[in-house]
Formats: C-alpha cells, structure tokens, sequence
C-alpha cells in the first residue's frame, strides 16, 4: 500500500492512474492535525478505501518535516473496503497545526511534504477544543495559532487568509473518539517499583510534584526505591494531548506549592518547560521516553499500545483506587462528567458539542481515568463538489459517505472494533447517532440552501 501512496502522490499521477482501475474518478479527501488519534483514525480510513486506493498517513517530525507512514491493517472482522473510489489523506502535525491548516484551508501548514503536497484542506482534527475566540475568529476574523485570517468582505494581504467563514460556511466541530493520556515511563536501571501490580501507583498529590519538579528522583515517589534523576518528557509543538493534560494537573495541582499549571483550561502548550525534554508529536515523545534513562512524560493512550512503555496507575477521584489508562476507564470517566449532547439550535453553536470544564466537569472526572477527552473533527459546512459531500456524509447505501459509516457501523465501535484495538474508546451510540444527524443535515454543496461562499 506504501508503494502505492507514494505513486499516487510522489508526482507520478499518470502511472498511477494507468495502474489503477478507477483511480482516476475517485474522491479525495485531504486534512491534518491531531497526533493522539492518528492511528485509529488512519486505520478507519484505510477499512473504508480498502487497499485499492489506501489512504496517505504523514507525520510530522521536530524538521517540520512529513514523514509517509504505514497505517494498520484493516481488522478481519471489518468488511472492507466501504467505498473504494474515496481516498483519505491526513497528515498527523499536532493539534495546533490542524487548527491552522484548518482555518487557513492552506495545507502547507501541516509541514514539507515528501511528494506532492495535498491540493486542499477538507477537514481537521484536533483534541485542543475550540474556545469561543477562536470560532469568533473563524467569523469575524483574528489570529488563531498563528494564522490571521481577515472580516468578512475584507481582502487579505501578505499572510493573511480570507475569512473562512464566508468562503467555506459555517464551522463544525465535533467529537470523534474519547481518549486518555497515560503517565508513560520505561522503569530504569536500578530503580524498583514495589506495588502488587507492579505499576507506579500515582495520587493527585503525587502527580503533582512528580511533574512540578518536587520530585527530583525516583525514589521519592511512593513505593519506589532507586536513587536515579527523575526527568520529565512533554510536547515541544502546539499540541491537544498537553492540552488535555495540562488542564486536569490546573485543576488538581492549584493547592500545591510549587504548582505551575495555571494557564486557563484549553492551553495547548505547558506552563514552563524549564528542565523538561521534548519531543515532536506523541512519536516524538515515545522516542525520548524509550532511549532516555529515568523518563516519565505524558503520551496518548493509543501509543501505549504499540511501545515498550509502562503506564502508571492514577486515583480515581478521591479514593483509594488506581487505575490504568484503558478504553473501558476513559469510558467510566466520560459517563461520570454530566455532559449532555446538545439538540435542537444549541447544535449550531461548535462548543456544544465537545465537553470542557465550561460544560462538563472533564478536567477532573470523579470516577474512571481522570486524565482524558475527546479527540475532535473539525469540518466546513460548505463543498465544492457532490463527490465531496457523498464521500463525508452520503446516505446511500450505493455511497456510504465515511462519517456515516465511522459513527453508525457496529462492527467499528463494538468492544473488539477500531477503537478497543487502539486503546481509546467510541463515543456513547445515542451521541454517535446525534453526531451524524447533524452532519448530514449540515454539510453541503456549494449552492445549496443555506450554503455560502465557494466551498472547501
């Protein structure tokens, strides 16, 4: 399939195309952003193109550099392919870059390409939750990550980009999967862990000062013995995954001393790096944890999976349980925080739709894993082509449209589907059926009622 991707995109389009039968109609669909979900989504994609078309998987790297990638294979239990003339590209930079290429629709945000860069942007993912200045920027235009983008009626110059709003229609964002960020370590020479399930065994008090720089060695975290540095990995890019991290130690760590994690909940950067190393993408920190004597950082439950790391337990709410970053605990800590899936009118508004510590208790879930979220799609209102509408939401048994068949297929979200192998979990179903009514009432053609400007 990589020989294939390379073929497709690497210039050679008309090799390509004479190789592969109906190649040349198919329907892409290009978009980057989010590291945490990548695999699973990646995955997702390529069941639903099948091996016919594949799908293109980049990473990023600390060069700004995008890296072509092997998804997984498709899973025996998961009829494939769903529509084999849409394609899926995306190119996993972090969740700042995402939102970037996004409200752009430049995706030379998402970094250098190893071909052909893509043509366009359709969509972006991004476990960062948009907060109300960024929608407000998406309308009336401002700077979001970096990218200025102007008011409506406004001609942009330089750098900047013209409004989304008006050329691309109203923004979406929705959920896409829960995830939690584990408490990643490899345990270094000379250093034991002497708990029953062998594991770190971590209070809120204890994350606190492991991560604040109040512990400075091994041995100073309860039942662990070992005099060797204790040192902390975290992002060096704008990412989701120190979002969702850094607002649940905000919201348990305010009481300590030394606490450095103030910043409102939201941050996609941490408070401090002084005395941490840091990696590009989830990737990025797997690498450092895995070749660097004494680590422990914070990573994507999805990269637990395939790595040679460790997850520490952590406290569930106030008692004397631990518990390990499992799609079964996200779930438990999902179902605890009271968020309420909106209807009618309030699903225009794109904040509704993703729990924060404005509509949720998610910083600090009394029950489950408490470090977690959701990973987010965001998605134009407007297209410029049927084709693309079809491939995202189409209804038609004869077009299965991607997103209909991510959220409504039982196979993808049962306990042994996409998600469970990847170590996250799917949204509740009532929320996955409520997702997709919305998007297919939503997104449309260019032309179409209520559909403004000229499309992505």
């Amino acid at each position: 399939m990589k020989s294939l991707k390379l073929k497709f995109f690497g210039g050679a389009f008309l090799l390509a195309t004479t190789s592969l039968a109906g190649a040349a109609s198919a329907t892409d669909i290009h978009g980057g952003g989010a590291t945490l979900p990548a695999p699973v989504i990646t995955q997702a994609y390529g069941c639903y193109s099948g091996a016919a078309t594949g799908v293109e998987y980049l990473i990023r790297n600390s060069s700004n550099n995008l890296i072509d990638t092997a998804e997984k294979p498709c899973p025996a239990n998961i009829a494939s392919p769903v529509v084999a003339s849409n394609a899926f590209h995306y190119a996993a930079t972090g969740s700042g870059l995402g939102i970037a290429g996004f409200f752009s629709h430049d995706p030379s945000r998402f970094g250098t390409y190893p071909g052909t860069p893509f043509p366009s942007v359709e969509f972006g993912l991004s476990d960062n939750a948009l907060k109300q200045s960024d929608v407000d920027a998406y309308n009336n235009g401002g700077t979001v990550q970096g990218v200025t983008v102007v008011a409506p009626g406004a001609t942009p110059t330089g750098s900047q980009y013209a409004n989304p709003f008006e050329k691309y229609g109203s923004l979406i964002q929705v959920p896409n999967i829960i995830a939690a960020v584990g408490i990643a370590y490899k345990v270094p020479k000379g250093v034991t862990i002497n708990t029953t399930s062998g594991k770190l065994e971590l209070t809120k008090a204890d994350l606190c000062k492991v991560f604040d720089g109040s512990y400075s060695y091994w041995d100073q975290i309860p039942n662990v013995t070992g005099h060797v540095r204790l040192l902390r990995v975290g992002r060096s890019d704008s990412s989701g995954t120190t979002s969702l991290f850094t607002r649940h130690m905000a919201a348990i760590c305010a009481g300590q001393t030394r606490n450095k994690f103030k910043t409102a909940s939201g941050t996609s950067t941490l408070p401090s790096t002084s005395g941490w190393r840091l990696g590009a993408g989830n990737s990025g920190v797997v690498t450092l944890l895995e070749g660097t004597k004494g680590t422990i950082g914070y990573l994507g439950s999805e990269y637990l999976v395939t790595s040679t790391l460790n997850a520490a337990s952590i406290q569930e709410g106030t008692s004397a349980t631990f518990l390990q970053p499992t799609a079964a605990n996200a779930t438990k800590a999902f179902n605890s925080i009271g968020f309420a899936t909106p209807s009618g009118d309030a699903q225009k508004n794109p904040l509704n739709w993703v729990p924060t510590d404005i509509n949720s208790s998610v910083e600090n879930p009394t029950a489950g894993y408490p470090i977690i979220g959701t990973s987010n799609t965001l998605l134009y209102s407007c297209y410029t082509t049927t084709a693309k509408v079809n491939a995202l939401v189409s209804p038609t048994t004869s077009s299965l449209g991607f997103l209909r068949w991510y959220y409504t297929n039982s196979v993808v979200n049962s306990s042994t589907g996409l998600h469970a192998t990847n170590g996250v979990a799917p949204l509740p179903s009532a929320m996955r059926t409520s997702v997709y009514n919305f998007l297919r009432a939503t997104i449309k053609v260019k032309g179409a009622t209520g559909c403004v400007g000229k499309g992505a």
